[in-house]
């Protein structure tokens, strides 16, 4: 067992805590996940990253229960909170191994 299986729980426990509910659509189906939206920092733009861009955390099982039909999310769908609607742009798995604990979504857009 290593350090990241010790923290896990905690980790996720840390996100149900600070993360609030938000629709999540892909492959023509909505489902409610909690997730940990922020804003992008100065450090993090670069490449096509705008200023208007957000940042999500998302639990990794609980996108794997709510889409069982597919192991991460894609590029394309769609995050919906604050009244507005984000496209996902990117995807990276955290630890960014074949069993991630979470996904870290780069969020572009904020149309209805």
């Amino acid at each position: 067992m290593g350090a990241l299986d010790i923290i896990t729980p905690d980790a996720r426990w840390l996100l149900q805590f600070a993360g609030k509910p938000v629709q999540y659509t892909g492959s023509g189906s909505t489902q409610t996940l909690i997730a940990f939206v922020s804003g992008v920092s100065t450090e993090e733009l670069v490449g096509a990253a705008g200023q208007s861009d957000l940042k999500a955390v998302i639990d990794a099982a609980a996108f794997a229960a709510a889409f069982p039909s597919r192991p991460k999310p894609q590029r394309f769908d769609r995050l919906a909170t604050m009244g507005a609607s984000y496209t996902v742009e990117q995807i990276s798995g955290r630890p960014n191994m074949d069993d991630p604990v979470f996904f870290f979504l780069r969020l572009r857009g904020g149309s209805q």
